[in-house]
Parts: structure tokens; sequence; C-alpha cells
């Protein structure tokens, strides 16, 4: 019986944040200057990168009094000069391929992907989905927006969710989340992860609260050019070779 494994990072890592309407107004000009605290463990970096909530099903991610949200955070971090991504956290609510029609219009509508933004991302963790269609809705989803947006989408989840209900072989990249650990368990639709989600617990200058931290192997540089080449085809090359 094949079980999940612990895949540590193998390499320096940059670090990075995600975000939704919960923070409230953001002052991205502080989160890109300042040397960020992010986590329990006490170390410090610059956030080089950040993922945005666009929406929670097919409604766009908005503060309750709709002064802030997605729309703001998504060109003020570009403004900022951190590499930014956006996720979208899919409910039982609509098909999976309708939810991503949702997710694009919403890109869309401000201003599109440029070359150097990360894919969107998927959340996959809502317990209401039931196992006889959470694959297909995920699959569905992803789908739609290679074939809208012409990019590779990632997939965030964690290792017990996801190990219940789901064993199929996944190629899309992975997000982890499991955090207060050296090393995070992978699920065994894949084989190693591409973003870990680390902490709940970060403190970052411009950010009021705690703030969700992720690592990414590899420099800014890297991750920029793992960005250029999240596109259907150039992926499955660069899988094959197993770089």
């Amino acid at each position: 019986m094949t079980t999940m494994v612990r895949v540590p990072p193998r390499r320096p890592m940059l670090r990075g944040i995600d975000v939704s309407k919960w923070h409230g107004k953001i002052d991205w000009s502080k989160v890109s200057k300042s040397i960020n605290h992010l986590g329990p463990d006490g170390g410090h970096a610059d956030v080089g990168f950040a993922f945005i909530r666009a929406a929670y099903g097919t409604k766009i991610d908005r503060t309750r009094d709709k002064t802030w949200g997605f729309v703001e955070n998504w060109d003020e971090c570009r403004s900022a000069g951190i590499i930014r991504g956006c996720y979208q956290y899919m409910t039982d609510k609509k098909p999976g391929d309708v939810q991503a029609d949702a997710l694009v219009e919403i890109i869309e509508a401000n201003g599109g992907l440029n070359p150097d933004d990360l894919p969107p991302v998927l959340d996959v963790e809502d317990k209401a989905l039931d196992r006889g269609t959470l694959l297909k809705n995920v699959l569905a989803w992803c789908k739609r927006i290679e074939d809208r947006l012409d990019r590779v989408p990632i997939i965030y989840t964690y290792p017990s969710f996801w190990e219940n209900r789901i064993v199929e072989p996944i190629r899309y990249p992975l997000w982890i989340s499991h955090v207060k650990t050296e090393a995070p368990l992978v699920p065994t639709s894949w084989q190693t992860w591409m973003f870990w989600q680390d902490s709940w617990s970060g403190v970052v200058p411009g950010i009021k609260g705690k703030v969700d931290t992720c690592l990414f192997e590899g420099s800014k540089g890297v991750l920029v050019n793992y960005a250029s080449v999240l596109i259907p085809g150039t992926y499955e090359a660069m899988t094959r070779k197993g770089t």
C-alpha cells in the first residue's frame, strides 16, 4: 500500500504569503520594503511572492464594507514589485468548470495575467465536496483554466484531506499546507511539492493580524522562470525530463 512521504526542502527557500479579504486593507509598500518576521521560528526574510484570494466559489473576494479585496490587492501587489498569483476556494455549489469561468472573468476584468504572474491556484479543502464528485470538479476546473488562460494551474490542499479522498496521480503542481513540521507530507497523488504553506501565524508589516506564510524552492528569478514554463506543452516536456 502506498503511503504519504515527507519531502524536505532541497534548496534555499524564497518566502511568500497568501492573503484574502479577511486581512482587510493591506499596505503593499510596507510589505515589499520591510525585513519581515514571518513565523514562530523567529526567521526573517523578504516577501518575494504573494497569493491573493480572488474568489470564494463564484463570488469575488471583497471585505464586507466593499472597500477592499482582490481588485486592490491584485493591482497594488504588482505595483510593489512582488510576484503575484491568485487563488479560488472551491465550493460544492457549482461544477468545477463553472467556478473556473467565474475566476477567469474576474482576472480578465482586472487586467488579465502578465507573463510573470503565477498561474491560478485551486484551493481544495471544502469538506462538503463528496468523494464522488471531488476529482471530477477539480479536473474540470484545471482543464478550463488551461483552455482559457493557457496556464497550468496549481492545486492547494492539505495532506489528510486529499489522501482520504483521492489517490489518483495528478499532473498539476502541488501547493501543500502542512505547518509545524520540518518537512511536509505529500499526498500519494504527487511525488513532490512546488509550494509549501509552513505557517498560519506570520507577522508582516503592512498586514493586520497573522498571515499565512509559504515557501518556494529557489530564488525570485527561479520563480519567475517557473511562471514562464507553467503553460501547457512546455510543462509536460519539463516534467517528462524530470526537471
